[in-house]
């Protein structure tokens, strides 16, 4: 019997049959009952009435409609969510915007978001509410569309509510077809699944929000069905006028507001009087208005929620998610039921189940899900990459582990390189393993993580096993923390790339169990750097354990700045003996009877300069405190260590301030306490800047580079 459809001959047999009722244009989609009436009496035999020919068309003018948005299906939503949430696929969201009627012929014009996503009409068929009717023909290809929800119908006869866009017309239209095709239907079952809409919490709470998900009125046309089949239908709804229905909503809507409210006696007739109890008058002018021309169905006999469905329906409400839920709980065997009752108990799993019908038919355990669960909340991206390559639940474990290997062996700080790589590239029908994910990540990695400038050596860190300090070099490590943190670290307009490069700014990422956080060091000289921010996610106050790590990570970069300066300067005077060593020679050690006479060179000068008075006898000359030299000359250029460690406390104490002052304090106290660093570091530059010129006027040996004076270039 289902061999008719695909049957090469059948879009012309059908419209052949057709064209009895009217011109059929060589444009648009004919379809609905018509095609389908027609294909039952082709593989049923018998008569099946054509009521009217539909076809759909298209138009680029949207326009304001109380009909409910359709799509042809539900999807994990895009990147700019932090959560996995079932949605439309909206660029296939379509809604009826009008309808003309010429004789047999039926135009509705619908408008489409974004008419570059589907490649057919098959989006429309999907928004049709009864698996018998969800068939038609493109055309102007002349091809012949159809649902699997169809195919099957014709096989087993069984009608279903696949789409309940609209409740209450869909309510009515099912005794309407089950009079005209004499099929088979669990009539109890889809008046179950029919009545959820009204009494869904979030559907009563927020019943104007729904306007556009759900169609809940209907005019004189559907009023008049109801009256038709009154005899069966009115055991599971009752008519009700627009005013009526308005009334119940809102009375539900009080209940559920104020279910744990002790205070209200439900049977006095003065709780009437609370003013939330009743809707404003001007509401019930405007609903009054509409009696006679707008009606709608009360349920009667499922009027209670189906509290099973509504645990994991949740928030997430619309028809598509309804039919998924629906279809989950109560259409499958008892053996899935039971997989997928241990899925629900998972947020991020349960919105990968509604989108995807198979998701939990595979084998796996408790602990899978929650192992799986606790990535994804982790890293949402995760849950999009197993969206994109429509994994099944064991399939998602598996992806989750071959991830999960490549982070342990390159750093978890590559996480987001790699769900991006998943998101981006490959064949979204071919499910990656670790050799794709491996390929795709180093290729991309050499690109993207090459250094701008030499990181500083943070080895020698003494950090606990759970905490990760990296300093951020590359691209792909300001686009990670960026995105982490959600902070401007990644944003062109701050410049920090340019900053970076320029080596006056260091970015370091500080990563815990419980939080991550960025700390910002800005250059003052080449001994002092200045915390510019430590900050976490979206620029709030760290905690207090990174403000710690923080502070260990400033006195460990200062302590190796000063060490390995030390350590170049004795490299240049260690250069310096191995040279003079060489020129050791007794060809060298000669009279000096005739050499020119010098009093002392420029321990003239410093006695005189520094104020030391009349000069004192050779062996009376005042000898200096201990220094070390930082000069490339001799004499050397002395700075005291104790100034050094001085400058180290100054930076200190302005980190203390920012603690510990009041907040109305705080600028003042900085601002004073780094003028006075200032003062005192150009006096320094002022007794070096001396000294050095009284050195070229005396050296006369000239065997080391010579330093220029320039504070800034001292060799650390």
């Amino acid at each position: 019997m289902g061999n008719i459809l695909k049957d090469k001959n059948i879009v012309k047999t059908l419209l052949t049959k057709l064209s009895e009722f009217g011109t059929i244009p060589n444009d648009g989609f004919l379809c609905g009952g018509a095609i389908a009436n027609t294909l039952m009496s082709m593989v049923w035999g018998g008569n099946y009435p054509v009521n009217d020919l539909d076809i759909f068309v298209e138009t680029k003018k949207d326009k304001r409609s109380n009909t409910p948005e359709r799509s042809d299906k539900l999807i994990i939503q895009g990147a700019e969510y932090a959560h996995l949430s079932a949605a439309y696929n909206h660029g296939n969201n379509y809604k009826i915007i009008s309808s003309e009627r010429d004789g047999m012929i039926n135009i509705i014009k619908v408008f489409r978001s974004d008419r570059k996503v589907s490649e057919n009409f098959m989006y429309l068929l999907k928004g049709f509410d009864f698996n018998c009717v969800q068939v038609g023909i493109d055309l102007k290809k002349g091809e012949l569309i159809y649902t699997n929800h169809f195919e099957e119908f014709l096989k087993d006869r069984q009608l279903k509510v696949v789409a309940p866009y609209t409740p209450g017309h869909t309510a009515l239209r099912l005794f309407k077809k089950l009079e005209e095709l004499k099929c088979y239907c669990d009539i109890e079952g889809q008046m179950k699944l029919l009545s959820q809409p009204f009494n869904n919490k979030n559907m009563i709470k927020h019943d104007g929000a729904y306007t556009g998900v759900f169609g809940m009125y209907f005019s004189i046309k559907y009023k008049e069905l109801y009256d038709r089949y009154k005899d069966k239908i009115s055991e599971y709804f009752q008519l009700a006028t627009l005013f009526e229905h308005k009334k119940w909503m809102w009375e539900k809507k009080f209940e559920l507001e104020n279910v744990n409210r002790k205070d209200i006696d439900r049977d006095n007739v003065m709780n009437w009087l609370d003013p939330s109890r009743n809707p404003p008058q001007e509401y019930l002018d405007r609903w009054s208005q509409m009696n006679g021309k707008i009606w709608g169905l009360i349920p009667t006999k499922y009027d209670i929620p189906d509290e099973g469905f509504n645990e994991v329906i949740k928030d997430i409400f619309s028809p598509l998610a309804l039919m998924s839920v629906w279809g989950i709980l109560y259409g499958n065997k008892n053996n899935l039921i039971k997989k997928a009752k241990m899925v629900f108990k998972y947020q991020h799993l349960t919105q990968l189940a509604i989108v995807n019908d198979d998701f939990f038919d595979c084998d796996f355990d408790d602990k899978g899900c929650k192992i799986l669960e606790g990535s994804i909340h982790r890293n949402v991206t995760l849950g999009k990459v197993i969206h994109r390559y429509n994994l099944n639940l064991q399939e998602g474990i598996e992806i989750n582990k071959n991830i999960s290997k490549l982070l342990n062996k390159e750093g978890k700080w590559f996480s987001e390189l790699i769900y991006r790589l998943l998101m981006e590239n490959g064949n979204s029908f071919v499910q990656p393993n670790l050799s794709v994910i491996m390929g795709l990540f180093e290729k991309e990695k050499k690109k993207l993580t090459k250094p701008m400038i030499m990181g500083f050596d943070m080895s020698g860190l003494e950090l606990p096993k759970n905490v990760e300090v990296k300093e951020l070099v590359s691209e792909y490590d300001l686009a990670y923390a960026g995105r982490a943190l959600k902070n401007c670290l990644d944003n062109p307009g701050q410049e920090y790339k340019r900053r970076i490069k320029s080596g006056k700014t260091k970015v370091f990422a500080i990563i815990t169990p419980n939080s991550m956080s960025a700390l910002e060091l800005r250059k003052v000289d080449s001994l002092t750097w200045s915390e510019v921010y430590l900050l976490s996610y979206c620029n709030k106050m760290c905690n207090q354990y990174h403000r710690n790590i923080g502070d260990y990570i400033k006195g460990y970069f200062h302590k190796e700045l000063i060490l390995n300066g030390v350590s170049e300067v004795l490299t240049i005077h260690e250069k310096a003996m191995e040279k003079a060593k060489k020129d050791f020679n007794m060809d060298g050690d000669t009279s000096t009877a005739d050499n020119e006479v010098d009093h002392g060179g420029m321990l003239d000068d410093m006695v005189e300069d520094d104020g030391w008075g009349d000069e004192p006898a050779l062996g009376e000359i005042p000898q200096p405190e201990p220094m070390i030299s930082f000069s490339t000359s001799t004499p050397p250029y002395d700075i005291d260590l104790q100034q050094i460690s001085d400058d180290i406390e100054i930076e200190e104490g302005i980190d203390q301030l920012i603690q510990d002052s009041n907040v109305e304090d705080r600028e003042e106290d900085i601002n004073r306490t780094i003028s006075n660093d200032m003062e005192e570091l150009e006096r320094m530059r002022r007794e070096l800047e001396e000294m050095r010129q009284r050195d070229n006027e005396r050296d006369r040996r000239d065997r080391l580079p010579r330093w220029d004076g320039d504070l800034g270039n001292l060799p650390f």
